[in-house]
């Protein structure tokens, strides 16, 4: 198991099938991941990394409708990781707790509003 993480903080994604314990933006490296827990669907998707842009725009800005190519969902399946040439795949922590994807879901459910 992962340590605590908080917002933030760099991680390693392992070789092995791994359950993201929190949302994150993958910085180097790919993965597939299967995101079915949280949009229903069968096929698992690629994940590529935030390209490094020296720039003072906010990076979800930056990628728009396509940054969801870039985040690590919480709760979600890690099936498989490609190191880069600049070495294994990493992610930044961005959210945890109620405050990831799923955190909203579940608290859309248990809240929901009449």
């Amino acid at each position: 198991a992962l340590p605590i993480l908080v917002p933030g903080d760099v991680f390693i994604l392992p070789g092995k099938k791994l359950y993201l314990p929190c949302d994150a933006i993958l910085i180097s490296g790919s993965c597939i991941v299967d995101e079915g827990m949280l949009t229903g669907e069968s096929v698992p998707v690629t994940k590529i990394p935030l390209p490094n842009i020296d720039n003072s725009v906010p990076w979800k800005i930056h990628s728009q409708e396509d940054y969801k190519k870039h985040v690590l969902f919480c709760g979600t399946e890690l099936i498989q990781t490609k190191a880069s040439s600049l070495g294994p795949a990493k992610a930044v922590v961005l959210q945890t707790g109620f405050n990831t994807a799923k955190g909203d879901l579940v608290r859309s459910i248990l809240y929901a509003k009449p």
